[in-house]
Parts: C-alpha cells; structure tokens; sequence
C-alpha cells in the first residue's frame, strides 16, 4: 500500500491547509442546508436521504480532522511520520482509503434507491416517520456499518503492528483492499444512478392518472372521465366548462342579495372535499388549499379549483436524478484511478519500468484527486437543495 506525499515543502502545507478548511467549510454548509430543509416539515421533509448526507458530511469532516491533519503537521515540521505511532498511521491511512470511499459508494447507491422508491410512490411520503426515526436512521448507518464492518477488519487483521508493514499479507489480499472498498462499490454505484437517470418510473404516472385527476367546479366534487369508475364521483359536465355564464342557483343569489358567508361556504365545502377525495401529501394539500379560491364572474361568486398533478414535481424528480449521476461519477472519477494506479503497482511488481520520479508524481497527483472527492461531493448535494 503506497502513503503518497502531498510534499514536504511550506507551500504544500498551506495548499493542503487550504484543502482542509474548504472540506471542513463545504460539508459544514451541507449538513446546515440539509437540517434546514427536514426540520421545516414540508413536502418532502421526511425522507431518509437527509440523515444519509449529514452522516457522509460529518465523515468527510473527519477526513479533514483526522488523516489530513496528519499530514499537515508532518509537512510543517512540529510532527515527523517517524513520531507517530504506527496504529494512528494504520488507521488514517485504512479510514481516508479504505473506509470513507465504501461508505461514499455504499450511500450513493443507498441515495439512488431511496430516490427511486419516494418517486415510485407518486412523490409521496414514504412512510409518516420523521426524517429522524429509527427506521431512517437505520437505513442511513447502513454504509458505514459496512465500511467499519468490512473495510476495517479487511485491512487490519493479519497486520503487522511490530513492524508496521504489510508484508504479512499475500498479494490477493492486498488486491482485494481496492476491489471491495473502492471499485466494485464505485461502479455498482454508477449503474445504479444511470438505470435510475434514465428510468421512466411509469408506475408514479400511473399514481398520478388514479389519484390527480378530480376537479372541482362550482364546490361540486366531480371526476375527469379517466376516473369515474375509480373514483366513484359523477363525471364533470360539459356545460359546467364551456359555459361561464352558468352559476349556482341559491336563494340568496336569486334574491339579488349576495352574502358573504355564502362565498365562505363555497370554499369550505370545497376546501373539505378536496381533502377528503385528494390523498396527498402535506404539499399538495397545502397548494389545493391556497389554489381554491373564488373567482366573480359577471359579479356573481363561482368556487375555482385547479389541479395540482404530479408533473408539478417532475422538475425535482430530475434534479434527483441528475445529482445522484453526478455523484457517482464524481466518486468514480476521484478514487477508482487511485486504486487501479496501486492496483497496477501491485501487479506490474518490482519489475515495473517506470521510473522511480514519474511513480511517485502519478501518485501524488492521484492521491489529491482521492482528496478533493471530499470537497467536491457536497457541493453537489448543496445545489440539489437550494
């Protein structure tokens, strides 16, 4: 395993210090953005997605503290490699290669299943738990139960903290450090977000034709032709469309006599029947509710009602659907080069006829590219909630 160097001298250090705060300052944001969206309860606020990126956010956080730390005080001087002790050495190299990338390949995938199963429900709430239930919170430990139930003891059982080397371990074994924690998670990952970029999700339609398609006219509660054997209400009649000019017959209006509380009746009755007939999420109602109104026609009252459908959250849908292809490809594109470059160096062996400069140059040039994925991954995740 190669503990590439960023360099060793000051403007290195003040580079790699620069790396650090923007970690710390990016994932400080997304964990702020994502806790400001699920504790406003509104449409969507529910969902386990929250608690996955706050979790991924405060690991990248503990990239920035913990190896990188190390590193930056062994290029000022006040900490030399040789000081500290080789488990610290062991375990931030196993946790920034090893640990980190599972756990960021583990919750993308997670992410892309979460998002295609809301979505296949209509963009409803999945379930009336809090963002902070037990289940979610379950489901969001889920990537770093593997990443400190599989990559850890993966890489340190069998090895040698007398010599602090790793020539204990046969060469399949060392292979597979990169197979299981950075490749094949990576790419199962990627096919996972582009299957779901590129999905039609037909059954969330389907929702949306069954339970979207009421309208209410005048405060009567009718359906869309589409509907009417499901929904069991009377189909909307011609005239009440075509013909404005129609309005409902009441006593206080043939009187000439318009009142007031009558027009607060209209909207009552609609406002009651869309939420009994309308099962939706607190977001729909809350637009069903502010699209009722009453509209004078002629100076007569009529009750109005447009339709909220699910093509209204399609822009989401496709937000979502970008952002987890472009996580997945960031993550791709950041650490599988690390891994095949050591995977090659592993195979090719002493025998390799590269030079011993250009070795460490695509290395150390590799390794930063392994860093920055913890800087550049949040920012994807802050767009997708502004």
């Amino acid at each position: 395993m190669a503990i590439p160097m960023l360099g060793s001298t000051l403007s290195g250090a003040n580079i790699l210090l620069i790396v650090i705060l923007s970690i710390l300052f990016t994932n400080a944001v997304m964990i702020y953005k994502v806790l400001g969206h699920a504790r406003k309860k509104v449409w969507s606020s529910n969902r386990a997605k929250h608690v996955i990126l706050i979790l991924q956010g405060v690991g990248d956080i503990l990239v920035g503290l913990f190896p990188l730390n190390i590193r930056y005080q062994s290029f000022l001087g006040t900490l030399s490699l040789g000081d500290i002790a080789c488990w610290q050495r062991v375990f931030a190299h196993t946790f920034l290669f090893h640990v980190m990338p599972l756990v960021h390949a583990a919750g993308i995938l997670l992410l892309v299943v979460e998002s295609a199963l809301f979505w296949r429900r209509g963009g409803r709430h999945s379930s009336g738990r809090r963002w902070c239930s037990p289940r979610y919170l379950a489901a969001a430990f889920t990537p770093w139960a593997l990443g400190l139930l599989v990559a850890v003891p993966l890489v340190l059982l069998g090895f040698d903290f007398h010599t602090c080397s790793v020539k204990a371990y046969s060469l399949p074994v060392i292979q597979s450090f990169y197979w299981v924690t950075i490749i094949c998670p990576g790419i199962l990952a990627l096919v996972a977000a582009c299957a779901f970029s590129t999905s039609s999700l037909q059954r969330a339609d389907k929702l949306d034709d069954e339970h979207f398609s009421y309208a209410f006219i005048s405060g009567d509660p009718c359906a869309s032709p589409s509907s009417v054997i499901k929904s069991g209400l009377p189909p909307c009649r011609e005239s009440v469309h075509t013909k404005p000019e129609e309005t409902l017959k009441t006593p206080e209006m043939e009187a000439g006599v318009p009142k007031p509380q009558f027009a607060g009746k209209i909207q009552n009755y609609a406002s009651y029947h869309l939420s009994k007939f309308w099962k939706t999420s607190n977001k729909y109602s809350q637009n069903l509710e502010d699209n009722t109104d009453l509209v004078l026609l002629d100076g007569r009252s009529r009750g109005v009602v447009s339709a909220w459908t699910l093509t209204d959250g399609q822009p989401t849908l496709r937000w979502e659907k970008w952002t987890r292809l472009a996580a997945a490809a960031l993550f791709c594109a950041c650490s599988v080069p690390y891994a095949a470059m050591d995977l090659t160096l592993l195979y090719c062996g002493p025998g390799c006829e590269w030079s011993s400069g250009g070795q460490a140059s695509g290395v150390d040039i590799l390794y930063r590219l392994l860093v920055l994925r913890s800087l550049i991954s949040p920012l994807v995740w802050i767009h997708e909630y502004n």
